[in-house]
């Protein structure tokens, strides 16, 4: 199961607790590292549900072969990758507000920088001092 499909099915689940009459039709969503890079790709796959997204720490790659030299587990294969990168498809992003933050010493820094100048819109956020998770 790809990230986005754990991360819709946890939206999914938060989204039954509001009440639709409140006329709450789109929401925000707020991801730290493990799953930033999910809440990017939810806010890609389902632009309409989403007014704003933030993603700390996101890990993102430029390439399949990038993700490969890291974690390698990220995706099943160079296919699923394609279809799920965030870089790739910044595009998608458009008109949903961004927070990025990530940590001058974390190993994603580069990759979130492509990812910034990928974007339609600059996002709110920034570099700091630190890591990737609790580092």
């Amino acid at each position: 199961m790809c990230v986005v499909d754990e991360t819709g099915h946890v939206v999914n689940a938060a989204l039954d607790v509001w009440p639709r009459e409140a006329g709450v039709t789109r929401r925000g969503l707020v991801v730290g590292a493990g799953l930033a890079a999910g809440a990017l790709l939810a806010a890609q796959t389902e632009p309409g549900l989403f007014a704003a997204a933030v993603a700390v720490s996101p890990a993102v790659w430029t390439s399949y072969d990038a993700m490969m030299r890291g974690p390698r587990d990220a995706f099943d294969d160079a296919a699923d990758f394609v279809e799920h990168d965030v870089i790739g498809h910044a595009e998608r992003l458009a008109g949903v507000n961004l927070r990025i933050d990530c940590g001058l010493s974390d190993p994603f820094y580069g990759y979130v920088t492509h990812l910034e100048a990928a974007l339609p819109e600059p996002p709110s956020g920034g570099y700091s001092r630190g890591g990737h998770g609790y580092d």
